[in-house]
C-alpha cells in the first residue's frame, strides 16, 4: 500500500514536471516563431524549477486561504451556537423570575396573566 502510494506520488511529479517542460518548450518556440526578443540564457530545467516553485507557492496560498475560510466558518457557527444558548438561558431566567415575582406564566414570550 505504501509502495503504491509512493509510486503514484513519483508518477504525479513526473507528469507535473513533464507538463512544465512542455509548457516552457512551447513558450520558447512561440517566442522564436513570433520574432520576439526574449532572454533564453537560462536552461530549461532552471526555468522548470522556477515555474514549479511558483506553482507550489500558489497552491500553498490557496490551501492556506481555504483552511482560514473553513476555520472562520467554524468559529462563526460556534459563536452563533453560544449566542443561541445564552439567549435561551436568558429567556428561561426571565420566565422563572416573572413567575416567582409576579405570578405570570409565559408561553413563547407571550405574557399570560394567571
Amino acid at each position: 500500500m505504501l509502495f503504491k502510494l509512493f509510486l503514484y506520488l513519483i508518477l504525479t511529479l513526473l507528469i507535473w514536471q513533464g507538463l512544465n517542460v512542455t509548457y516552457i518548450y512551447l513558450k520558447r518556440q512561440f517566442f522564436l516563431l513570433s520574432n520576439e526578443v526574449v532572454d533564453n540564457n537560462g536552461s530549461m530545467w532552471e526555468q522548470c524549477l522556477l515555474l514549479s516553485g511558483n506553482q507550489v507557492r500558489i497552491l500553498k496560498n490557496l490551501i492556506q486561504e481555504l483552511i482560514f475560510w473553513q476555520l472562520n466558518k467554524t468559529i462563526d457557527k460556534q459563536l452563533q451556537d453560544r449566542k443561541a444558548t445564552v439567549l435561551q438561558n436568558v429567556v428561561n431566567h426571565l420566565n422563572q423570575n416573572l413567575y416567582k415575582n409576579l405570578q405570570l406564566k409565559t408561553i413563547n414570550l407571550l405574557l399570560l396573566v394567571v
